[in-house]
């Protein structure tokens, strides 16, 4: 299923791939995380964390699990990877979207941001 979500992603059937992600069980890699920041799948993301799938690897084989931390990690990343001035810009606008989910659970995002200051 993880392939077919990437096709989707790819070609910007952003919807479609959400819904793939909220009813079946979706095994994600870090490659699919990264390239979801790289397009601004923000959306697509936060089905992957409002639904539970932010595991890499298969979720029910005990996966890891991504928390908000690690989300903000690859960020920092992908912000050390691009120009500075556009960087420090897609960084912030990230951040307040990220901010907006309004996810349940128990990853802590208050924690996570404190902790990349």
């Amino acid at each position: 299923m993880a392939n077919i979500v990437k096709v989707l992603l790819y070609r910007s059937e952003i919807s479609l791939a959400c819904t793939l992600t909220a009813y079946y069980e979706v095994a994600l890699n870090e490659e699919m995380i990264f390239s979801a920041f790289e397009h601004k799948h923000f959306e697509w993301l936060s089905y992957v964390w409002a639904f539970g799938k932010n595991y890499i690897g298969a979720r029910r084989n005990k996966g890891t699990k991504l928390m908000f931390e690690d989300l903000f990690t690859a960020l920092k990343e992908l912000k050390r990877s691009t120009k500075a001035a556009a960087a420090q810009k897609f960084f912030v606008d990230t951040l307040r979207i990220v901010c907006k989910w309004y996810t349940y659970g128990d990853d802590d995002i208050l924690r996570a941001l404190l902790f990349h200051f």
